[in-house]
């Protein structure tokens, strides 16, 4: 093989025969051919790697093939089908709306559809991410689709249909492009791997197709990653490559969290290298197929022998909380700078959540008394005058505990550090003390100090500088009640995050 081409490029299907799967659309598609109905306006819908553009570019073929062949598949020899297969055929225009999105490039189309093909049957527009277009294209579009040339035809590729306006949608005969399955994935490798000549085991193979998650082109990604090796690859190296999380890892943190063992889980991943997107899809699809067993009772071994390494139940309820933290976890990577401590925040929500809790009410019990010196209990009070009404300790605890309470909507990860915490006023800085550098990590990121700092203006009435520092000793201002198992976490954690201070 030339390690300079491209494996999805190399074997891009040429004709309906060598596209796998899609088989409805391919039927739909050949018969208006056949019957000469052809519309004038289509919209390819689906999840990346499917065949979106490589089956538009197969059906141009096939309007405009010399010599289609007796099942409709285009010839790949006329002077039409191999002008297409090098991208020079002049009546095959392809737009990538995600560069070509203004009104100014839909009114040049609008301009050029008007001439009749030059050399073809049909002059097709292939529009790539067409829900990129803007409100205004897609208005200057419409008017295009209400009244095009018999001779013209539109072909819409998206992977986000909900974007397409309704008025776009209704004008377009619409397929829906299925996620590619495990059979049709490895009938696929199978070939590229014969063709390639590579020595790869069967259980790299399943690994390859099992994170491709339905996408040809991911997989053929992938594939193209570890083509460069000579040697045949074993099942670790491969994991290792890709940066992928193995079954059996997988398992291992979860087994770690879901038995209390959050400091192992932690640990594990710390030392992971591997992707955190997927991780959480690895860890989503565990818990999915895990609550269709418990629900429908359909045998996976897979998720009943992880059940078994558990070794305890584990209830419909739980698994569900399980999935709307890992859900609520592929926003926060989005949003975090930081993975891998993304990742950490949700084993330890599941953890805390999986915990049973003794009093699920949080009643603040402050550590002091009203009669007592409070300023010997209180920690943090440093540059604030004790002397006035608003500033007496008490009253800061009661503000403090506002702060607690009112983070949580914002992120209830932080709520639970603050619980943890103390602070100092020094003069226009409020300097929050956490006992873990886990905690500083999320509270200095750029999000929280901005959220911080509206909210401490709101309760202190002060417009402060946001500070965290790192202090093992510090104790809570407040103590919440709460169960003696999600006190566990607290040293758990420490047990990990202090390493790598």
């Amino acid at each position: 093989m030339n390690n300079k081409s491209v494996l999805y490029q190399k074997y891009r299907p040429r004709n309906f025969t060598e596209l796998i799967g899609q088989e409805h659309i391919i039927k739909t598609l050949k018969s208006e051919i056949i019957n000469g109905e052809v519309s004038n306006a289509y919209i390819f819908s689906g999840t990346r790697g499917t065949g979106k553009t490589s089956l538009a570019r197969i059906f141009a073929k096939a309007l405009n093939c010399e010599s289609l062949s007796r099942d409709v598949d285009p010839c790949g020899v006329c002077s039409v089908c191999a002008d297409i297969d090098k991208g020079h055929f002049i009546d095959l225009i392809e737009i990538d709306a995600a560069s070509n999105r203004g009104i100014d490039d839909i009114r040049e189309i609008r301009n050029k559809v008007q001439f009749s093909p030059s050399v073809g049957h049909y002059k097709v527009y292939i529009i790539d991410e067409a829900h990129m277009l803007t409100t205004d294209a897609f208005n200057a579009l419409l008017k295009t689709l209400e009244e095009p040339p018999e001779s013209v035809i539109f072909i819409l590729a998206t992977t986000e249909i909900n974007k397409l306006p309704k008025t776009i949608i209704s004008r377009c005969q619409r397929f829906d492009f299925y996620s590619a399955s495990d059979l049709d994935l490895k009938k696929y490798l199978d070939i590229i791997v014969l063709k390639e000549k590579y020595s790869i085991s069967d259980d790299v193979k399943s690994l390859i197709i099992k994170n491709a998650r339905g996408s040809f082109r991911d997989m053929l990604s992938n594939l193209q990653k570890i083509s460069h090796f000579k040697n045949e690859l074993n099942y670790d190296d491969v994991v290792k490559i890709l940066g992928l999380p193995d079954d059996l890892r997988l398992q291992t943190i979860w087994v770690h969290t879901l038995q209390g063992n959050i400091a192992e889980a932690i640990s594990d991943i710390s030392g992971e290298n591997l992707q955190s997107q997927f991780f959480i899809n690895e860890s989503l699809d565990l818990f999915r197929r895990l609550l269709i067993y418990k629900v429908a009772g359909i045998k996976d071994i897979y998720v009943q022998e992880f059940e078994k390494n558990v070794g305890i139940d584990i209830s419909v309820q739980h698994i569900i909380n399980i999935l709307n933290i890992l859900i609520k976890s592929i926003e926060n990577l989005k949003l975090s700078s930081s993975s891998i401590l993304t990742i950490q925040l949700a084993l330890v929500e599941v953890y805390s959540s999986f915990a049973p809790k003794e009093n699920s009410n949080i009643n603040p019990i402050i550590k002091n008394n009203k009669n007592e010196d409070t300023s010997k209990v209180v920690n943090g009070l440093k540059g604030v005058d004790q002397n006035t009404n608003e500033s007496k300790p008490y009253d800061i605890q009661e503000k403090w505990l506002s702060v607690i309470e009112r983070s949580k909507p914002f992120n209830h990860h932080m709520s639970g550090f603050l619980q943890k915490s103390s602070f100092n006023i020094e003069g226009d800085t409020f300097v929050i003390i956490v006992p873990f550098k886990f905690y500083k990590d999320m509270l200095v990121e750029e999000k929280s100090k901005d959220f911080l700092r509206n909210l401490l203006k709101d309760i202190f009435m002060k417009d402060f500088k946001v500070d965290c520092i790192v202090d093992k000793s510090v104790k809570p201002i407040v103590v919440l009640k709460k169960d003696s198992k999600a006190n566990e976490i607290t040293s758990s954690i420490s047990d990990v995050f202090d390493i790598e201070e």
